[in-house]
């Protein structure tokens, strides 16, 4: 299994339109990275919502999802960190927090597709 590109991840600035769907926009995930000695942006992903008959759809909703995207790295590192704190602290106690933080993890990872329900 692969690992995924790394972070830091960041929303593009401005929404842009798609060269195959010129009325759908889209809102880009990228990255940058050194190759060959300059400084390259990758995208990493988009998000769109379809034009509809009333007009574009989910501007908002839209820059939420990116945004949520492209804070994907740091939350995985963040979970590591969390899960390594809890299991320091408390031994092998909290198994249902970790549970749920070791399944968000293994999702992040490609290990499952599944979070296990939190019953509360």
């Amino acid at each position: 299994m692969s690992k995924h590109t790394p972070g830091p991840w960041y929303v593009e600035e401005h929404e842009r339109q798609r060269w195959n769907s010129p009325t759908t926009p889209t809102r880009g995930v990228v990255t940058q990275a050194e190759h060959h000695g300059s400084w390259t942006v990758y995208l990493i992903g988009e998000v769109s919502y379809p034009t509809t008959a009333q007009g574009s759809v989910g501007a908002l909703e839209r820059l939420a999802n990116a945004r949520l995207i492209a804070a994907a790295p740091d939350l995985l590192a963040a979970l590591k960190v969390a899960d390594d704190h809890i299991r320091s602290v408390s031994g092998n106690g909290e198994t249902d927090v970790r549970a749920i933080l070791n399944a968000a993890i293994d999702k992040a990872e490609g290990q499952t597709s599944l979070i296990p329900e939190v019953t509360r």
